[in-house]
């Protein structure tokens, strides 16, 4: 029993002292994103100057409007570490190309008409059935919604990452109603 209880502890401890390590990871002059709900900061972007156990202190602004912010970590409700830019336009011109082929095929679908020939060459290359015309108004729209993704996605973007605290891992030993012990752990996401 004393193994069991041994182990149980040694994983609460683990999870604590991973969120503490993770904290560390902040340095100075790296950009941060902080919200507090008590000092009506919505994902607020600055400049960390200062790290310690129960507190920070960013730098917000451009100078010459810039301040100095010392903030206590149990009013910070988030911070996030910026992990620099990024592109997307692999994802942006799948989702394009989707979208694009799902909207044609519809359309294709929708609007078919049999083609009565008139002429010698009138209907060449004219779709055969709604199955075809849907398939070449997905391929040709899907085409187009691709290259509008891939220009969409291309924009660069600030990829931020959560920095966890000490708040976010909480454990306990308890004794239930039944008997023997117990340990409750609790993360915050």
């Amino acid at each position: 029993m004393s193994r069991i209880i041994g182990a149980l502890l040694g994983i609460a401890l683990s999870f604590a002292n991973g969120t503490a390590q993770r904290v560390a990871h902040t340095a100075t002059g790296q950009r941060v994103r902080i919200t507090s709900g008590k000092y009506l900061l919505h994902q607020r972007v600055g400049t960390l100057v200062g790290s310690w156990a129960d507190s920070i202190t960013v730098r917000i602004g451009v100078v010459p409007a810039e301040s100095t912010l010392v903030l206590s970590r149990s009013v910070i409700d988030r911070l996030e570490v910026s992990r620099g830019l990024q592109r997307n336009t692999g994802r942006g011109a799948l989702i394009g190309l989707g979208s694009g082929a799902a909207l044609g095929a519809v359309i294709g679908l929708m609007t078919y008409e049999k083609c009565v020939p008139q002429g010698l060459l009138d209907c060449l290359y004219a779709p055969e059935s709604r199955a075809q015309q849907a398939m070449l108004f997905g391929v040709a729209f899907g085409l187009i919604g691709a290259g509008v993704g891939a220009l969409v996605g291309s924009a660069k973007q600030e990829r931020w990452e959560r920095v966890r605290s000490d708040d976010d891992v909480a454990w306990s030993i308890r004794s239930p109603p039944g008997g023997g012990i117990g340990v409750d752990v609790g993360i915050r996401f």
